[in-house]
């Protein structure tokens, strides 16, 4: 009978007939593998990577099993994707792939966004200025919100210059993020979109000013009509004085500061930028010439005084002053002219002074 059976099993396997009659037993076996190969890669590398929830002890007892094979690359962080927002300033950004552990502590620093072309980074760091908002951090999805201080850090000490730590359509991004449990890192090349908006400014118009008068100078920084508060804005004019030379917007966006104009007459352009946007105003700035004449009649001891500008005054005012007395004799806001007749006591000296004010 021994015999027999050897003789079966020989035959079973020459004919291949054993291994049609053992497949199904091989099959799930085989299948049984892969099974736990597909499940556990995806536990491992939570494991791996320190994300929550806890394992179970099925698969605790799959992680054990040297079996079983672990995905290349399973046990580092990598980035695949970056989606942008830019509807919003700052931008929202939501940065896809897998092995970014459970979501950091308040003093770790393990996401960067990096600007390479205007070389500034924010980071979710204290010794960062501009700092990313994250309102949700999973294995394999980070969500930001937002930027706080997006755009104003230049003000005071941001190396990139006033008011430049922003994105503009077109930088090239390196966006890092690191395990804040396992320490690996992974970094993703990106581009801001060529489509994103940038902030417009608007200067207020200025009235015409005479030379070296000053005058309150305002503007607006806006993002599809609403007013960014925190916004540092760099002011210039081509002659003239501005100062302060860089202001911050209020909460409604408006910023506001001293325009002086210069020495002598003609059109002058003031600028107003901020993050990539750019206001320009034009202010006529009038240079007066003043003569003073003075007839006397010494009938009656009178004397008419007649000051004449070199251009009609629309708005300045023209003036006389008795600098003897401290007086305003006579004044205009119409015209080129002023004149007026003032009785002088004999052998009594007194100065008059015409002036634009």
């Amino acid at each position: 009978m021994e015999r027999e059976t050897r003789m079966l099993l020989w035959t079973l396997f020459a004919v291949g007939v054993l291994t049609v009659g053992l497949m199904p037993a091989a099959f799930g076996s085989f299948n049984h593998a892969v099974a736990i190969g597909v499940k556990s890669n995806n536990d491992m590398a939570q494991a791996l990577w320190g994300q929550s929830p806890p394992l179970s002890p099925t698969e605790n007892t799959w992680l054990t099993n040297t079996n079983v094979p672990i995905l290349p690359g399973a046990d580092t962080t990598h980035v695949d994707s970056v989606s942008w927002n830019t509807s919003t300033w700052g931008p929202k950004i939501v940065i896809s792939g897998y092995g970014f552990g459970n979501p950091p502590t308040a003093s770790q620093t393990v996401l960067l966004i990096q600007d390479t072309r205007r070389g500034w980074t924010a980071a979710d760091g204290s010794s960062f200025l501009v700092q990313p908002t994250i309102t949700s951090w999973k294995n394999d999805r980070i969500v930001v919100d937002g930027f706080d201080r997006y755009g104003v850090t230049g003000v005071s000490n941001g190396s990139a210059g006033q008011g430049s730590e922003v994105f503009a359509p077109g930088d090239p991004i390196t966006v890092s993020v690191t395990n804040p449990q396992t320490g690996s890192s992974g970094s993703f090349q990106t581009q801001y979109p060529m489509s994103a908006p940038m902030p417009m400014v608007t200067l207020n118009p200025l009235q015409s000013l005479m030379v070296g008068q000053s005058e309150l100078l305002s503007g607006r920084v806006s993002l599809k009509g609403t007013g960014l508060a925190d916004q540092a804005v760099t002011l210039s004019a081509a002659g003239g004085q501005i100062r302060p030379h860089v202001v911050v917007t209020d909460r409604q966006g408006i910023f506001t500061a001293t325009f002086t104009a210069p020495g002598t007459g003609g059109t002058e352009s003031v600028m107003a930028s901020c993050d990539g946007g750019m206001g320009t105003a034009f202010v006529t700035v009038r240079a007066f010439t003043v003569t003073l004449s003075a007839v006397g009649d010494p009938t009656d001891n009178q004397v008419t005084l007649t000051a004449t500008v070199n251009q009609p005054l629309r708005g300045a005012t023209l003036r006389i002053h008795n600098r003897t007395t401290g007086q305003i004799v006579a004044q205009t806001d119409q015209g080129t002219t002023l004149s007026t007749r003032i009785t002088m006591q004999p052998d009594i000296s007194q100065t008059f002074v015409a002036q634009i004010d």
